[in-house]
């Protein structure tokens, strides 16, 4: 599920939903039972006529980004360094 409560589905899974509805004339509740997929989730795959698209979320900040050119300095100047070392 993505950060709204939807369930993600790909764009194959889209193709197929739509193929059986709308070609084969299979009820949404049987596509649903079918795909393992909620009721809801089958009405809204098989009423959009475009293939769902990717969503772009923003990149997370990490705890370590504000040393991280410090860190892949220390990486560069010597190779066999760890974790432990760095100070992690």
């Amino acid at each position: 599920m993505d950060q709204e409560g939807e369930e993600v589905i790909r764009v194959s899974q889209w193709a197929d939903m739509r193929q059986v509805h709308v070609v084969d004339g299979v009820a949404k509740k049987e596509i649903a039972r079918r795909f393992a997929l909620d009721i809801k989730t089958v009405r809204r795959a098989v009423s959009r006529a475009m293939p769902p698209t990717k969503r772009l979320t923003p990149r997370r900040v990490r705890t370590l980004d504000p040393w991280r050119t410090q860190i892949e300095q220390l990486l560069r100047l010597e190779p066999r360094i760890t974790a432990k070392k760095v100070g992690l």
